[in-house]
């Protein structure tokens, strides 16, 4: 029984270091991504992660799952989706599966009520409030926030950090005016320098009302209420 145990020891003493050293250089390439993006380059350095024919299933469950917390932090709410149901998908019997399922299902009222606050403010009489174009915004539609700006001739999103966002995104393509920016910059000079991250999703304009209905038909099968 002795010798057993002994056995059943040294057999964990000599997979364990290994195991450690293959998380160890995972959790070394994960640190050294951005914390939030979804710029190309970003999205592109998951890939070569991905590309790594060493990895197990359950690190490449791991490393999705980084890139969809990664999308969702800067703003991309489809992104983090759409990772998020490659993940379920690709490998639904890791020992964390129902961890992610729980995760996409709570993503995907977060985004019902979103596409709902949005509807309702693109329906109604006045157009959408700043809170409402904040739901946009964190669905992943900023050039339709941008667009939304130019027409009222002010950026009257709430969030400070989004409100300056989309000031440097219309600086920087030339349709936005100083007045819009130096109505929401800290120092309250004019805007010259757009933010580095790509808009998520394309302008939909008109097309938008039928984007959010249908991510909240998508989205209603996790309701629960």
């Amino acid at each position: 029984m002795l010798r057993l145990l002994l056995a059943a020891v040294l057999a964990t003493a000599t997979v364990t270091p290994a195991l450690a050293r293959e998380d160890a250089d995972l959790n070394s390439q994960l640190r050294a991504m951005a914390k939030w993006s979804n710029e190309p380059w970003h999205i592109a350095a998951y890939e070569k992660i991905l590309a790594d024919p060493s990895l197990t299933d359950i690190q490449r469950a791991r490393v999705l799952n980084f890139r969809a917390n990664a999308r969702y932090g800067a703003g991309d709410k489809l992104g983090q989706l759409a990772d998020l149901d490659l993940l379920v998908e690709r490998y639904p019997n890791v020992p964390n599966a129902e961890a992610y399922r729980t995760d996409r299902a709570y993503a995907y009222v977060q985004a019902w009520h979103l596409a709902d606050r949005a509807l309702k403010g693109l329906n109604s009489v006045g157009g959408p409030s700043g809170s409402e174009l904040r739901d946009l915004w964190e669905l992943g539609y900023w050039e339709d926030v941008a667009a939304f700006a130019l027409k009222n001739g002010a950026i009257t999103i709430g969030n400070t950090e989004q409100a300056r966002d989309i000031a440097r995104k219309l600086a920087a393509s030339g349709r936005g005016t100083p007045q819009m920016c130096v109505a929401v910059m800290k120092d309250k000079q004019p805007c010259e320098i757009g933010p580095s991250e790509p808009s998520p999703q394309p302008l939909q304009g008109a097309g938008l009302a039928a984007a959010l209905a249908a991510l909240q038909v998508r989205a209603a099968v996790y309701k629960t209420d």
